[in-house]
């Protein structure tokens, strides 16, 4: 059975934040308008998901005029002027949400609706997951979680969420979880709900209570399954008879092992048997072993003794030399000197080590000069690039032959003359090749940076041409800015989109000779900006807000224009040739 446990209710008319239990047997009594239907249609909108409000208050036996946008913002009536008044406005959530306990698999879980609200619109969401309603009652931070925090926190805190992307599949899961319920169940839910009397009995026992139509062919299906079911049976019971057969076949295998098995068992402890006889006549022969091993064990413990006295004897023949050696100098001399000969020979081998490789590297060293001067000397640099870096070419080139000189007399040093090093010739190749570098890095930054310049010119030009091939007129970053900065601004106070045109978009050249003296008499008046006039204040209003962001526009005072009405259009003017939908 399921039973319904809790009705959570959040921003939901003057309930803000509401947790009710409930009991299998439940009285809602009170005055009038202190909410009693609030919560039944709560219920009923989880049940039957109308968010049309077309069922709202039926239960109080009222004509209804309650919409969900209604019950949502807490509508609490009207001023003089007919306008309605709220209890919420704004932006914000709102949950309804009942708990249900399964009392077979000793379990709750949850149905409801959340509804996120801007101004009049809404959106609602349907779910269902295997849990109870969370202490927090799906409220972060003071406010009601949006949709798409609460769908973060419910699939990872909870097990078999279910966010239906209909009704119709909203309703076909509600229908599972309720205990497979018939689809006349949400038909009978809305008959039940409102106070109205039912005056067409057997209508009502017919369609709601009985089932008048027989469905003769479930029942066949029933029955065919029925006798498949017992087909199956009998061909298992075959299979069981052939088991249970083997089983006393190998039943009566095991009971033959078995006495086989004891047999064998006895002839193996006759063995045993026989073998500790044996065992026991040769423990007696080895006791007559170990009693001739131990006479002849005495007789060599007295020779033992005898050569004890003669190695004393000669040890201390052997312990008086040793104190002699020792007070002789030349033994502790010879040990000194040689380990300090040990000692300087690593010493040399190190340094040896070190000059052979640090040998090598210079070697490679003044090749890597020679390879990158001869590069620089095949290159053929351009005189315009070395002229903005300020290099002379010449020069240039000579100092590579420099290098190139003195770094191929240095390349034929080794490890073995080595000592015909000049520390002079080094020092002035390697001021030759910083000062070789130096120019060269000078040219490099030179086309880096031309390079990258005319990339930059490059990009602006397909902008261009593709905004051209859209058929969208370029304009200036700033003022594309500014467009976006007021419209957005806008779309904050008013909830809607209000667009800034540009006075060369809301016009149309007939005659393209026209064009380019058209554009030369307006000038930068082109580039002014155009805005429906209800709008022209408070845009004006944002742009002197925020006048220090922004400089070089203007915004046209359509209305103002318009008042000083009829305009008189001259013959074979400029006017005549321009077209626009813009009554300004």
């Amino acid at each position: 059975m399921k039973l319904l446990k809790k009705v959570l209710l959040i921003n939901w008319h003057s309930f803000s934040k509401e947790l009710i239990e409930v009991g299998n047997i439940n009285f809602l009594t009170g005055k009038n308008a202190v909410g009693k239907s609030t919560i039944v249609d709560a219920i009923q909108l989880v049940i039957l998901a109308d968010t049309r409000g077309t069922s709202f208050n039926k239960a109080a036996s009222e004509k209804s005029g309650r919409t969900v946008i209604s019950y949502l913002k807490g509508e609490i009536g009207g001023d003089e002027q007919g306008n309605k008044r709220y209890m919420r406005d704004g932006e914000f959530s709102s949950y309804v949400a009942l708990e249900f306990y399964d009392d077979q698999k000793d379990e709750p879980f949850v149905i409801g609706l959340q509804f996120d609200v801007i101004g009049d619109k809404l959106v609602s969401h349907q779910f269902i997951y295997d849990g109870a309603i969370p202490e927090q009652c799906f409220i972060l931070n003071n406010r009601a979680m949006p949709f798409k925090i609460f769908k973060e926190y419910v699939t990872s805190e909870f097990r078999n969420v279910i966010l239906p992307d209909s009704l119709s599949t909203y309703k076909e899961e509600m229908r599972k979880k309720l205990g497979h319920l018939s689809q006349r169940f949400f038909a009978l839910f809305k008959k039940a709900v409102p106070f109205q009397p039912i005056y067409d009995i057997r209508k009502f026992i017919t369609e709601f209570v009985c089932d008048v139509k027989y469905d003769i062919k479930g029942d066949l299906e029933k029955m065919q399954e029925n006798i498949r079911n017992y087909t199956s049976l009998e061909v298992e019971s075959k299979l069981i008879e052939k088991k249970i057969y083997h089983l006393q076949r190998i039943h009566e295998y095991y009971e033959s092992y078995a006495a086989d098995k004891n047999k064998c068992e006895q002839a193996n402890y006759l063995v045993a048997k026989l073998e500790i006889a044996k065992k026991k006549k040769d423990i007696a022969n080895l006791n007559e072993e170990i009693k001739k091993h131990q006479r002849r064990f005495d007789d060599l413990g007295v020779e033992e003794v005898a050569l004890t006295q003669n190695v004393e004897s000669w040890s201390k023949v052997r312990d008086q030399l040793i104190v002699e050696r020792d007070n002789s100098d030349s033994k502790n001399k010879h040990e000194k000197y040689g380990k300090q000969k040990e000692d300087i020979k690593k010493e040399i081998d190190m340094i040896t080590d070190v000059f052979s490789r640090s040998a090598t590297r210079l070697i490679n060293t003044f090749q890597e000069f020679i390879q990158k001067a001869e590069q620089i000397k095949e290159y053929t640099f351009d005189p315009e690039v070395a002229n903005l870096a300020k290099v002379d070419l010449d020069l240039f080139y000579a100092k590579a032959d420099q290098v190139i000189e003195k770094a191929s007399v240095l390349a034929k040093l080794n490890a073995d003359n080595l000592n015909k090093y000049n520390e002079h010739q080094v020092i002035e190749l390697t001021q030759n090749v910083a000062s070789l570098e130096d120019d060269f890095m000078k040219m490099h930054n030179v086309v880096e940076a031309t390079k990258q310049t005319y990339i930059d010119q490059r990009d602006r030009c397909l902008n261009t041409i593709e905004t051209l091939r859209n058929g969208k007129k370029s304009y200036p970053a700033h003022l594309i800015e500014f467009k976006e900065f007021i419209e957005e601004k806008l779309y904050e106070m008013h909830h809607e989109n209000i667009e800034l045109n540009f006075v060369a978009d809301l016009m149309e050249i007939k005659n393209k000779k026209w064009q380019q003296a058209l554009e030369c008499y307006l000038s930068a008046q082109k580039f002014s900006f155009v805005v429906d006039s209800r709008y022209f204040k408070d845009a004006i209003t944002i742009y002197n807000q925020n006048r220090h962001l922004f400089s070089d526009v203007s915004i046209i005072d359509t209305e103002k224009i318009y008042q000083r009405a009829p305009f008189k259009v001259l013959n074979q003017s400029l006017a005549t040739e321009i077209e626009t939908d813009n009554k300004y």
